[in-house]
């Protein structure tokens, strides 16, 4: 907590160049007694040093409760190393559907291109390379460009 002196602006009584920890039993050196003015400002500021504490301990207690506080926090944050790829269900759970012949064509063409432009990869939309271990695809997939070292074509134009 701030502690000092300085006058003519708000929170005058405060100065910022010497900052010191609060502990909750510093409030136990502050008396009541006539001392001289630096003691006096010493005793204030452990006196507002003390209010904030009790604040930030009941927002800590109380962590949804508060000014400014949100009651959904997002979560930590989780490198996925990469992407398993899960079969859709089948048998009893699964739901029995009519192909259009438009979607029978897109599947064809899936099978064809895996991950391709037309496919719902996820590691696609991440933009990220498909491991050929895990995914069913194996070695036809289109997005291991990098390992492959498949860039596209450029030519060095001078402008």
């Amino acid at each position: 907590m701030p502690l000092g002196s300085g006058r003519g602006r708000a929170n005058g009584h405060l100065r910022t160049n010497r900052i010191y920890l609060y502990h909750e039993g510093d409030l136990d050196s502050v008396t009541d007694l006539k001392l001289s003015g630096i003691m006096e400002r010493y005793n204030e500021a452990l006196r507002v040093a003390r209010k904030i504490f009790e604040r930030l301990q009941a927002e800590k207690a109380h962590p949804g409760i508060g000014p400014g506080r949100f009651e959904l926090k997002h979560p930590m944050y989780v490198k996925i190393k990469f992407n398993k790829n899960v079969a859709p269900l089948s048998g009893r759970n699964a739901r029995r559907r009519t192909r259009s012949v438009s979607e029978h064509r897109r599947t064809r063409t899936v099978r064809t291109r895996p991950c391709g432009l037309e496919s719902n990869c996820i590691n696609r939309a991440l933009l990220e390379e498909c491991n050929p271990k895990s995914y069913p695809a194996g070695e036809s997939c289109k997005i291991q460009c990098f390992k492959r070292k498949q860039y596209p074509a450029l030519e060095a134009k001078r402008i």
